[in-house]
């Protein structure tokens, strides 16, 4: 009657219990369980149209304009070192190449910094698994990474 019992099947149901239990105990992702802030990227105007094939350095250049306000420590301007890739850094990142730092002298820290920041930058949909506004990576960004909007 219980001929069907074998050690091999008692294996395989005991390793597919354990698998569906952590997956049931996981805490819903890279996100933590954090529910999606509501973002409306359009209307922000931090939307990128994809990557031209080609384009020339002055249509990169402007694509780049405001970020290398702040961003001004780059190996290379297109951040890639062959002149084979023209890109400006919304073609890869996104963001509003129209916002610019004014004043350089602002303080990382403050408010005002922040407001040119926010809307320069496609702002993420967790921002506490990103730990923004902190710039350094999370741990394990893959996943965190598939979570955002597209």
């Amino acid at each position: 009657m219980a001929n069907w019992i074998t050690l091999p099947r008692l294996l395989a149901l005991f390793a597919a219990l354990a698998a569906l239990g952590a997956f049931l105990a996981s805490p819903g992702g890279a996100a933590g369980g954090e529910t999606a802030v509501e973002r409306d990227y359009a209307a922000a105007g931090v939307l990128a149209d994809p990557a031209p094939r080609n384009q020339s350095q002055e249509e990169a250049d402007a694509k780049s304009a405001g970020c290398v306000t702040c961003h001004t420590n780059s190996d290379e301007l297109t951040m890639h070192a062959t002149p084979a890739v023209t890109l400006g850094c919304t073609d890869c990142h996104g963001g509003n190449p129209d916002v610019a730092l004014a004043d350089a002298s602002l303080d990382p820290d403050s408010q005002a910094y922040l407001d040119v920041q926010n809307r320069a930058h496609v702002l993420p949909l967790y921002p506490e698994s990103w730990h923004y506004p902190a710039s350094a990576n999370p741990a394990r960004t893959y996943t965190l990474s598939a979570r955002e909007s597209p």
